[in-house]
């Protein structure tokens, strides 16, 4: 009897050791699916963002009477992101891909606003600047949360949903 109870605790141990990887992998997946999801939803919005201003932009310098500005207000933004993206890596190292990405996404819509409800031209090119800090801050931890939470087997996957890989793959040192 005693030895039948200690082969029922292995068998009832491996079915607990068994449930916990069937959970866990089912963790794996949905972190999967939720990080493609807000990878390909941050992207498209950035993209988006930069096609509609690009649009709209010499009818809104026009109507705010700052033609003068014109190349700062279309150039600050890819500036300013290019500078943050810079200084997002040793950020996301230091604090980690979320507080990072949280903040460039408040900033990315601060600036929006900013740019939104702008009455002058200089109040423009100060919300496209924090707009692009904004965006910046949003791309790296991307990259991060991938590297860090995807299996190496499964992040070139991850890498067909960004379109901006092949521009980073290319300027990353390894």
């Amino acid at each position: 009897m005693h030895r039948q109870t200690r082969v029922e605790n292995a068998k009832s141990s491996k079915l607990q050791a068994l449930e916990k990887s069937t959970n866990s992998a089912q963790n794996v997946a949905n972190l999967n699916w939720w990080l493609k999801i807000i990878s390909v939803s941050v992207i498209t919005l950035v993209a988006f963002e930069t096609i509609a201003v690009s649009t709209a932009l010499p009818f809104v310098v026009e109507e705010l009477h700052g033609l003068h500005l014109y190349a700062l207000a279309s150039g600050i933004a890819m500036a300013t992101q290019l500078i943050t993206t810079v200084l997002a890596g040793p950020w996301c190292d230091a604090r980690g891909p979320k507080p990072i990405f949280y903040g460039g996404t408040t900033l990315f819509v601060f600036g929006l606003a900013i740019e939104t409800f702008a009455p002058t031209i200089h109040i423009l090119v100060f919300g496209r600047a924090i707009q692009g800090f904004g965006g910046g801050l949003i791309l790296v931890p991307l990259y991060v949360m991938i590297a860090k939470f995807v299996e190496a087997r499964q992040q070139p996957a991850f890498s067909q949903l960004l379109p901006l890989h092949g521009f980073y793959r290319h300027w990353s040192v390894r």
